[in-house]
């Protein structure tokens, strides 16, 4: 299965990533994907972006390709990879409550919440299931960032079957199978599905 899109990445803007927007939009097109979701932490994250910053995005480039002549990444009307421009939210509370405000949602083309340490304190498999419901109940978000990390403790089959019904996606990314990682809930959560 080839991949066509990408819609957890960071920037230097993160706080925590290596990359500037320009360098993932390149790497993008040297994959083949025809889209790229830049989704930077919400305001709570050590590092991470002011609101402000997301209220900006409108002044992005929302389609990219390289320059026939000299391969650079240019924004191109009718280029091969579309930007999407989104957030990583970070859940606060039980109530699925997110670290920004609706008026800077609803001008993303969609956003992520997912339960970090630094915003969430980590409670029961219950408890850590409800907020993760109740995130993705939230209109703007469609996905759940990393809910296989073993610090917060999920009732996947629930998280599946919720997620089925609010047609929600569950991320399981390139750390959530490796033996080596901190997320060792990824084969559960294929297993519920």
């Amino acid at each position: 299965m080839k991949a066509i899109m990408d819609l957890h990445t960071h920037t230097l803007a993160a706080g925590h990533a290596y990359s500037t927007l320009l360098e993932n939009i390149d790497a993008a097109l040297a994959m083949g994907l025809q889209y790229l979701g830049m989704s930077e932490h919400g305001p709570t994250s050590p590092g991470g972006p002011h609101n402000f910053f997301f209220s900006n995005y409108k002044v992005i480039p929302r389609i990219y390709d390289r320059e026939e002549n000299t391969g650079r990444v240019i924004p191109k009307p009718d280029g091969s990879l579309r930007l999407l421009c989104g957030v990583e939210a970070n859940i606060c509370s039980t109530n699925g409550e997110l670290d920004l405000e609706e008026r800077y949602l609803q001008k993303m083309d969609y956003a992520l919440a997912s339960i970090h340490p630094f915003a969430f304190t980590a409670g029961s498999r219950k408890e850590n299931t409800l907020a993760s419901v109740r995130a993705f109940q939230n209109p703007y978000v469609k996905i759940l960032g990393h809910p296989d990390d073993g610090r917060f403790p999920l009732d996947y089959d629930e998280l599946v079957r919720e997620a089925r019904q609010a047609q929600a996606v569950l991320e399981v990314n390139n750390s959530s199978l490796n033996p080596q990682s901190a997320r060792q809930g990824g084969r559960e959560i294929l297993q519920s599905c």
